[in-house]
């Protein structure tokens, strides 16, 4: 039976001169899934054209563009400057001034129209005199950039509504002069200034999930991935209930401890993961799937398909342990894909046997509902699912870096820790153009060092005395960044751009309560080849006392103590070998407290009798 695609038909040929019967879109193009189906492709003069029928993959949602949404002046103006986009090599639109201007993706292309057609309504609205592109001036980019400032609170959601003009103004230069835009503004110049005020961190989609939320969901979706391949293979088939709260389970543990992208981990098979034993006897659990991010032809169009992975992702067993699981509930379903459809009869133009990324977001949150309501018959607490703390698969990626970089000596499972995993990831990435997973780990590191950058600036400010050997390079660095990036917004963008500068390199050591000013050549924790390869973090936990790096804050001192204290404790009730060993680590903690005490005395007598003391001046230590 054929069916039609968003199928109505023109009454009238297009205006600007293509058959309304024309195809919307190459054939060569379209998935081979339309084809199978039996889905009759869509028409250049169609009310709706079906985006996803280009998208190969089968982890397409639907992606639609109604044409009558825009206002009747615009609308065949609109759908030429798409098929444009949609038809034409990027050589045969725009001038390459635009790094954006080329063949997009299909979830692209849906994206760019959308923001045309917020554009098209909001000027025909408000300026019913511009009948055509060619009408459209400098004061009506300038209020739309401005109006981006309420709806769209984040940089990027800004800057997609700005590049979706300029993509307009490209792909209309094909079209008659009366139908092609003037050129936005901010083609020729920086588009900073037309962003607005961003907030700091509003920018991140991708926000780290809660600790308090991960830890308790991961652990939760372990234990039932392990039950489940406990349970005997001639038990009884899963429900449907089960079956969704196994899947979203086996979709958070893959997610997390394999730093794959939302559309990677949604395209993996059956069989797609190995062990593979080093000859030291160390296993390697590794998985094989696709990647589509970044992934052209010779022509410059987007493998919506992806391509395999030359290298595989390398990850920990209980990520192996959830891909046996989700194998063993596809076969029952007989399904090749880990994350199917779990029911039939769906109706619908989606095409493809892959469920979307909002799709495994659902799951995850029915398995969220069913492990809760479980801890609620058994008195465990549930695990937080706000509007904050709501795990999704874009969130995975950038909460598994922050642990990493932040909570390096924290434990995942089984005895494993967030050390280890940043080792066993960068398996998975070693000697790639691509750095993926690593990129995001850099961009943590950043965000970290700015963290701990401004914790100290505030300790300095309060009057907080600073000493060691690294004393004076802590606050030059300090002031420094102070001066280089106040108002700065700490965006992905930024992150990006600030990643390897060395007055940067400023860390927190809580084990041994100092701040490192890191200097690989003076770095005790580092041997001679680590210090030649210009390590970019120190070997926290080869932290050495007395280190050319090292420094300590009022704070810092005041903790000591407390050891100190607890240590003293800990002696009188200890064997004499390890008293005397405690001994010897007091006495040096007391040596350090003993140089800071002297290096803020040494601050007081240099402080003026009157007045505000210079930064740094009070001793409260």
């Amino acid at each position: 039976m054929t069916t039609t695609a968003g199928r109505t038909a023109a009454t009238q040929p297009s205006t600007l001169g293509l058959p309304h019967d024309h195809p919307a879109f190459p054939h060569d193009h379209l998935a081979p899934a339309v084809h199978e189906h039996g889905i009759t492709p869509p028409r250049y003069g169609d009310d709706v054209w079906p985006l996803h029928l280009l998208h190969h993959a089968g982890t397409a949602r639907s992606l639609n563009i109604a044409w009558n949404d825009f206002p009747a002046p615009f609308r065949e103006t609109m759908r030429m400057a798409c098929w444009h986009m949609l038809n034409l090599p990027a050589t045969m639109t725009g001038d390459g001034r635009l790094g954006t201007v080329d063949n997009p993706s299909p979830a692209t292309a849906h994206l760019t129209v959308g923001h045309w057609r917020a554009f098209i309504r909001w000027l025909h609205a408000n300026h019913p005199n511009v009948s055509d592109l060619s009408h459209v001036i400098r004061s009506h980019f300038e209020a739309w950039a401005t109006l981006g400032e309420t709806a769209a609170t984040s940089e990027p959601g800004r800057r997609n509504r700005l590049v979706a003009l300029s993509r307009l103004w490209a792909y209309s230069q094909a079209l008659p002069p009366r139908h092609r835009l003037a050129e936005p503004p901010w083609t020729r110049r920086r588009m900073r200034p037309y962003l607005g005020e961003v907030p700091a961190r509003s920018d991140n989609s991708t926000e780290p999930i809660p600790t308090a939320t991960m830890g308790p969901l991961l652990t939760a979706a372990m234990f039932y991935v392990d039950r489940h391949l406990a349970r005997a293979t001639s038990s009884p088939a899963l429900k449907q209930a089960d079956r969704m709260a196994l899947s979203g389970a086996g979709l958070v543990v893959i997610a997390y401890l394999t730093g794959m992208r939302p559309h990677e981990v949604m395209a993996l098979r059956r069989g797609c993961s190995t062990i593979v034993e080093d000859p030291d006897g160390t296993r390697r659990y590794e998985v094989h799937g696709e990647v589509s991010k970044g992934v052209r032809d010779e022509t410059g169009r987007h493998i919506t398909a992806g391509i395999p992975r030359e290298q595989p992702w390398v990850t920990i067993e209980p990520a192996y342990r959830a891909i046996q699981a989700l194998e063993r509930l596809a076969e029952e379903a007989g399904q090749d894909v880990l994350f199917g459809h779990l029911r039939s009869g769906r109706t619908g133009t989606r095409i493809g046997n892959i469920i979307t990324v909002d799709g495994g977001n659902e799951r995850i949150s029915a398995f969220i509902q069913h492990a809760n309501e479980h801890s609620a018959i058994n008195g465990y607490p549930p695990i937080p699912d706000g509007p904050d703390d709501k795990p999704t698969l874009s969130r995975f990626r950038r909460t598994l870096a922050w642990h990493i970089v932040r909570q390096p000596g924290g434990e995942i499972a089984l005895g494993v820790q967030y050390g280890h995993m940043r080792i066993v990831t960068g398996q998975g990435y070693a000697g790639r153009s691509e750095a993926g997973m690593l990129d995001v780990i850099d961009l943590e590191e950043v965000a970290l060092a700015l963290d701990t950058i401004d914790a100290i600036a505030e300790r300095l400010s309060a009057g907080e005395v600073i000493s060691g050997p690294a004393a004076d390079t802590v606050k030059a660095r300090v002031e420094r960044v102070r001066h280089e990036f106040a108002g700065v917004k700490r965006t992905d963008r930024e992150l990006a751009r600030l990643r390897g500068l060395s007055h940067l390199q400023v860390f927190d050591v809580p084990h041994t309560l100092v701040v490192c000013a890191f200097q690989p050549s003076t770095a005790a924790c580092l041997d001679s080849e680590e210090a030649a390869e210009r390590r970019r973090t120190p070997a926290a936990d080869r932290c050495v006392t007395g280190c050319a790096n090292a420094a300590r804050t009022n704070g810092h001192i005041a903790a000591l103590r407390q050891r100190v204290h607890e240590a003293e404790a800990d002696r009188d009730v200890s064997p004499a070998p390890l008293a005397r060993r405690l001994d010897r680590q007091i006495q040096a903690w007391r040596d350090a407290i003993t140089t800071h005490e002297q290096a803020a005395a040494a601050v007081t007598q240099r402080q003026p009798t009157t007045g505000q003391g210079p930064v740094g001046a009070r001793n409260d230590s």
